[in-house]
């Protein structure tokens, strides 16, 4: 078993160095959230998905034995379900499912004269359905024994997950991994989007597909990876790489053409908009603001 070590605090400052530094470029799409191209973005939700990110790292620290769990973070339910899956991955893979629902409406099913009246309405409906439906399967697991499940082994300071229990949450990633990959391949990148939104959707998707398919490797071909130096580190470092590449992936642009030549892009962006009546679409701020 490799103890934590010099190599494991290196790699905790490291993610969160670059997490600190994210957090600068999502203040500034708050600050600017009046700004169309980063409005149509729903800047609530990208800052969701970077707390979101954060809690997942936060969660894998403790699952990944890479600190001494103390209290509550000796609680494999609290860290692995809870703030690993439920508030981490499965919130992250949610935001792009909500940014692919916000797509589908906004180019195929809701009229011009229907996005205005409706837009918020959905909007919120469909950001507290994903959100129930993460908290929900969390509560659940939460109530289910144990030994049913997963629990915390003193010698080895891991957590270790019941086979059904591993199978179960693998299942589940995939899945709901999949339904916004398929969603982004067969509805929304071929549906006319004027800012090709389905691309950008797919590219975030298969970023987060390097991570899940390196777990699902990873937890059946070395279960106790945690005990291992080099296996964890590099757990940690694609989970946090898949995360902040997402992210990047939806929002860079937009924060690009604002923070380099804000009216040039703008201008641009309205003129590949024209096309719909409701620019501000999803935006959950005024339509006459820029």
């Amino acid at each position: 078993m490799d103890h934590i070590g010099y190599s494991d605090l290196a790699t905790i400052i490291t993610c969160a160095s670059i997490y600190l530094a994210q957090l600068a470029a999502v203040l500034y799409v708050v600050a600017n959230r009046n700004y169309r191209p980063i409005s149509a973005l729903v800047p609530s939700s990208l800052a969701l998905m970077y707390a979101a990110s954060v809690l997942w790292f936060v969660g894998d620290l403790f699952t990944n034995n890479m600190a001494h769990p103390k209290g509550i973070t000796a609680n494999c339910l609290f860290t692995t379900v809870w703030l690993r899956t439920a508030l981490g991955q499965g919130m992250v893979i949610s935001v792009l499912s909500f940014h692919s629902i916000l797509a589908m409406l906004r180019y195929r099913f809701l009229s011009a004269d229907m996005k205005k009246a409706r837009s918020r309405r959905i909007q919120w409906l469909a950001a507290g359905a994903i959100l129930a439906c993460n908290m929900a399967i969390a509560a659940i697991t939460t109530l289910v024994p144990s030994d049913r499940t997963v629990r915390f082994i003193d010698g080895l300071d891991v957590c270790e997950f019941t086979p059904a229990f591993k199978n179960t949450g693998v299942i589940l990633a995939w899945a709901l991994w999949g339904t916004v990959f398929l969603t982004s391949v067969f509805v929304v990148c071929k549906v006319a989007c004027a800012h090709s939104e389905g691309h950008y959707l797919l590219a975030a998707c298969l970023a987060l597909a390097v991570a899940l398919t390196f777990h699902t490797v990873v937890y059946y071909k070395r279960p106790k990876y945690p005990t291992t130096l080099g296996w964890r580190i590099a757990v940690i470092c694609i989970d946090q790489a898949s995360c902040i590449t997402a992210w990047w992936i939806i929002a860079g642009r937009a924060i690009y053409g604002c923070l380099l030549y804000r009216d040039v892009y703008l201008a641009k962006w309205n003129k590949q908009d024209g096309c719909n009546s409701e620019p501000m679409f999803f935006s959950a701020y005024s339509a006459n603001r820029v």
